[in-house]
């Protein structure tokens, strides 16, 4: 018997960044979308970890929640069942499935969404409140955890993220998706709109959100569950440009 929807998965790319060479190529990816040059041998190690993905999502485990890129080269996938399954971001195979959220000290329940943010640190968004995970010490930060300190609420430490008193949605109360693309910029997703914020300036970038149909084509319009550039944790990112990304939404 299955207790969780089942999933799909698209490639996405930015009309305004062009391709250039990357250390390597993108495991996640499929076909000529998103390849980076001079990059070869992508299609079998994609397709396993897409088997492993189907069979993850598909229906015999619960319902995907959030993804992250870590600089170990691994990638994370979350559910709501509080687990999580770690991957090879380089052959994109499965190493290990079921995993409790306890291995991630400090954090009680999977995150909403989790995001690499550079300097050694990812952001984990829980409802209306973020915590600050570190990469060092493998533990979420004592000044958001109990007895030291708590989750903090998304704001006003997430500068320009919309409260929807000027219509929209309340970007506060919470975020559904949210990837590093690897320039210097993040991606939050959430119901049929996107916004990007700048990590330097640390505030969200002038005339955003807007619709994700309008800027990511092949992309699913809305409802992003859980979404992921590998090449965003990288150290060397900043001087590439990234070209593609995995995202996933629920299709039942």
């Amino acid at each position: 018997m299955t207790r969780g929807p089942a999933w799909i998965r698209s490639s996405a790319t930015t009309p305004s960044l062009a391709c250039q060479k990357a250390r390597r190529c993108d495991p996640f990816l499929d076909g000529s979308a998103g390849c980076h040059p001079k990059c070869t041998g992508r299609g079998r190690r994609s397709q396993r970890y897409q088997a492993a993905a189907k069979h993850k999502l598909g229906g015999t485990v619960s319902a995907l929640k959030s993804a992250i890129a870590w600089p170990n080269d691994k990638v994370y996938l979350f559910f709501d069942d509080n687990h999580y399954d770690r991957y090879d971001g380089i052959t994109g195979n499965l190493e290990a499935s079921g995993r409790p959220i306890a291995a991630w000290d400090g954090l009680a329940t999977s995150p909403d969404a989790f995001v690499w943010w550079g300097a050694g640190k990812a952001y984990a968004f829980l409802g209306s409140t973020y915590v600050r995970y570190d990469e060092s010490k493998d533990r979420v930060d004592p000044a958001y955890r109990p007895p030291d300190g708590h989750p903090l609420p998304l704001a006003p430490s997430w500068p320009g993220l919309p409260d929807g008193s000027r219509g929209g949605m309340n970007w506060q109360a919470g975020i559904d998706a949210a990837m590093n693309w690897g320039t210097g910029k993040l991606y939050l997703f959430k119901g049929d709109s996107y916004l990007r914020y700048d990590i330097t300036a640390d505030r969200v970038d002038p005339a955003y959100p807007r619709k994700i149909a309008s800027a990511w084509p092949g992309v699913f319009t809305a409802g992003l569950d859980a979404a992921l550039y590998p090449g965003g944790a990288s150290p060397t990112s900043s001087t590439t440009t990234p070209t593609s990304a995995s995202m996933w939404t629920r299709i039942a």
